[in-house]
């Protein structure tokens, strides 16, 4: 049984746990994944108690844990992870946020760089589309105030163009126009 209310601003985190005790002690099948990030007064306590309902053992955890990445300008996580509870401790800010690790190849070689990457995105500004650390990186803030690196931006600015150059080279008759699929892309001002 999966349980996903990330963002949903009317439930508390004192609600869904009395909830879910009341669950478990009706003998209902025990949680396997849990999505709370962004719920309402979510302590480090109701933390712990998510975890013994969860089974979550700390002691047990693997040493090493599949990588999680920012893509896409998804905030929210899947349960296709190995993580049972979509939140977790920054090791930064010390605040129950989702995670993520940096993508970047040079980051991943090094392993004390891994982990100073490795954090929420309030205490580590993630490129929007690819997710990697803008750390030490040239990026462009959005009108939307989220960060594209510049390879993310190269690639876009790229895409435009060559949609831009396809335009101009289809002739369409008047008479009998042919609906063509569009390609999409965030502009921004640089500069």
């Amino acid at each position: 049984m999966q349980l996903s209310v990330p963002g949903c601003v009317r439930l508390t985190a004192d609600g869904i746990l009395r909830n879910l005790k009341v669950l478990m002690s009706a003998g209902k099948p025990r949680l396997k994944y849990l999505g709370v990030n962004g719920l309402f007064g979510m302590t480090h306590q109701h933390f712990e108690e998510f975890k013994v309902l969860l089974g979550v053992d700390s002691s047990k955890l693997p040493s090493t844990r599949k990588p999680r990445f920012l893509q896409g300008g998804q905030l929210s996580v899947s349960s296709d992870d190995d993580y049972a509870i979509d939140i977790e401790i920054c090791p930064k800010c010390q605040q129950l946020r989702v995670v993520y690790d940096c993508p970047s190849e040079s980051c991943q070689k090094k392993k004390s760089t891994a982990q100073s990457c490795r954090a929420c995105t309030i205490c580590i500004k993630r490129c929007i589309n690819c997710g990697r650390c803008l750390n030490n990186c040239e990026y462009e803030e959005l009108f939307s105030f989220d960060n594209l690196c510049l390879d993310c931006c190269r690639d876009c600015y790229r895409e435009f163009l060559d949609h831009q150059e396809r335009q101009e080279r289809i002739t369409v008759p008047l008479e009998n126009p042919v609906p063509h699929k569009q390609t999409s892309c965030h502009f921004f001002f640089c500069g």
